[in-house]
């Protein structure tokens, strides 16, 4: 199964799942609109991954060797992904990043 299907099923499993393209990134957002991630599909097994973190969960991505920061937001992360077991390794922020969007407030 291509990385870009695990991917979006695993999203989907958090539940409600709204899709949208923009700038060349497919970004998910909860039932109420919130932004919490978006990717690029590089190739077949090769997937760009961004996600909007809490401040905290931000902190502790940044600490890990998986994710960068990402220039645009001020609590933003990206990382690659290139098979099944990068995905896990970075889901709990993927599940964090989820969490914090549903807490968020809509501006």
């Amino acid at each position: 199964m291509p990385l870009e299907e695990i991917l979006v099923q695993k999203l989907e499993s958090l539940g409600p799942i709204i899709w949208q393209r923009a700038f060349g990134w497919i970004s998910a957002h909860t039932s109420d609109k919130k932004f919490f991630a978006g990717y690029k599909i590089i190739d077949e097994n090769y997937l760009h991954l961004l996600l909007l973190l809490s401040p905290e969960s931000f902190q502790e991505a940044m600490k890990s060797d998986y994710f960068e920061k990402f220039e645009f937001g001020k609590t933003w992360a990206e990382t690659e992904i290139t098979s099944e077991e990068e995905l896990d390794r970075v889901w709990l922020q993927v599940v964090s990043a989820y969490n914090f969007a549903k807490l968020r407030k809509q501006k």
